[in-house]
């Protein structure tokens, strides 16, 4: 029973249903309040404490510390490419010039390390994130696929509609498609991160 109620659960918190639109913020913000409560995550209560992870994610507003985060894990974990070369070639993300944001190409080394028109991408640490560029906040929300499951198809949904330009005009346009990661991030730090 477990699994099916997760399983739905990530289908509200993070799918596209039809609801008011208060409904939707509410819903997050009401799963961003019990999973980080100290009863949730409790002896007894069946808690997973990873769950609250959900609609995290990591919100960097200087685009030098969203390069770093990525380029201190190419160092960390020695990160090789197709060719066998490491990502970056010193042990000094000062002076790494590793970059998720770059387009991979088929003749690209690295391509796997690099973001498809989606802005997706394998990490230095191997695993599948996502990332958006927040032009009116000047920020980068970044999202590992597997950890912020919710998040990340807020993410994509943004990416294949606004960036890459799959918008079937239904949506109320760039800014109600960028809205939920907004508050998904904003209730996710507000209440304990």
């Amino acid at each position: 029973y477990q699994a099916v109620s997760e399983a739905m659960t990530l289908a509200v918190v993070g799918g596209s249903y039809d609801l008011f639109a208060y409904a939707k913020p509410l819903g997050v913000q009401q799963f961003a309040m019990a999973t980080h409560s100290p009863y949730f995550q409790g002896y007894g209560t069946g808690g997973r404490p990873e769950i609250k992870d959900w609609i995290g994610g990591y919100v960097f507003t200087r685009e030098s510390d969203f390069l770093d985060f990525f380029r201190l894990l190419a160092v960390n974990n020695n990160t090789v490419d197709a060719t066998g070369a490491r990502i970056c070639p010193t042990d000094v993300t000062a002076t790494c010039g590793y970059d998720p944001r770059i387009p991979g190409t088929t003749n690209d080394p690295q391509q796997a390390f690099h973001s498809d028109p989606f802005n997706q991408f394998q990490g230095p640490d191997y695993r599948r994130w996502i990332w958006v560029y927040m032009q009116d906040s000047n920020q980068w929300i970044v999202a590992d696929r597997d950890r912020n499951v919710a998040t990340y198809i807020t993410a994509y949904t943004y990416t294949s509609d606004v960036i890459y330009g799959e918008d079937d005009g239904n949506t109320g346009g760039p800014y109600a498609i960028e809205l939920p990661l907004k508050y998904f991030l904003n209730y996710y730090h507000t209440n304990g991160n």
